[in-house]
């Protein structure tokens, strides 16, 4: 993988252009905002990851470029692969489309990752996000990240980025924050290399989602749930916050309930978590709770 290669152009031109219109000097003060706005995200989560040993790389996972960020302290170690969640692909309670992804502040996912010790650590955002839409052409169509952020198409760029992070022979343990727990469980459905997967407030039932919160519906959309006879032997668990008002517990049992004997599947709530708030400084120890199966 290489480095992706920062570029703010779009951005830049359209606050020149607004700049251009501006005739009252008293809207500098809105020039320097809109013009922070552009790189605040950026920067912030640049200056994060370099914190934490992380290095920004872009992945070709047609029709995709994601874009990664990568801590190898010792990549021997099977890596922990994080899937970031839906970001903000919805404006006003998830009614309107928005016109961008790419989450105003750090995102919950990334933070995850850059809470986890493991010395092996992948963090892989959503399609769209963070990435220059010069260089991934196919996000000026906002259906990828609303109606087929689920879809076939989005699960087999994901496989690809797979594919080309995991190292040869290794079992790697995949996790996926809200919308993430979905692309990670159907991936793991489909893959012979999950050695286990947890999911944080995650949503594991996209269609009982948008049926509690009558969003949008996501027709392309693919559900872990009727892939549960994949998934029934592989190793997961999932965390879900007391205080949650998006994934509520309703929406958690749409999926659980379907598993007959939940061998391998373990539910754990954290009390005092909402969706987005009470994980990160938790997390380290959450990690604790490995996957397994019991026998019988």
């Amino acid at each position: 993988m290489s480095k992706l290669k920062t570029n703010k152009k779009p951005c830049t031109l359209r606050v020149v252009s607004l700049l251009h219109r501006l005739c009252d000097k008293r809207l500098t003060l809105l020039f320097l905002v809109v013009l922070t706005s552009c790189s605040t995200t950026g920067v912030n989560l640049k200056n994060t990851a370099i914190k934490h040993d992380f290095v920004r790389q872009s992945i070709q996972a047609s029709p995709f470029v994601l874009t990664a960020w990568v801590k190898q302290t010792d990549k021997e170690k099977p890596p922990h692969i994080y899937i970031e969640g839906d970001g903000r692909a919805f404006t006003n309670s998830g009614y309107t489309i928005s016109r961008n992804p790419t989450p105003v502040k750090p995102p919950s996912g990334f933070k995850l990752a850059m809470a986890d010790p493991h010395p092996h650590v992948i963090y892989i955002a959503r399609p769209c996000q963070f990435t220059p839409i010069e260089q991934n052409p196919t996000c000026k169509n906002n259906k990828w990240w609303s109606s087929n952020r689920y879809d076939t198409t989005t699960l087999s760029a994901f496989n690809t980025a797979l594919d080309k992070v995991i190292p040869n022979n290794q079992k790697v343990h995949l996790i996926g924050f809200s919308g993430g727990a979905t692309l990670a469980l159907l991936a793991a459905a489909t893959r012979k290399d999950i050695a286990s997967v947890r999911t944080v407030a995650g949503n594991i039932a996209p269609h009982a989602v948008n049926h509690f919160h009558r969003m949008q519906p996501t027709p392309f959309a693919l559900s872990p749930i009727k892939q549960i006879e994949k998934l029934k032997n592989i190793p997961q668990v999932h965390f879900t916050g007391g205080k949650d008002k998006v994934i509520t517990p309703p929406i958690t049992r749409a999926y659980l309930n379907e598993l007959p004997h939940a061998r391998c599947t373990r539910h754990i709530q954290v009390q005092q978590a909402s969706h987005s708030k009470g994980w990160i400084k938790k997390w380290p120890n959450l990690l604790k709770e490995e996957p397994t199966c019991i026998d019988g």
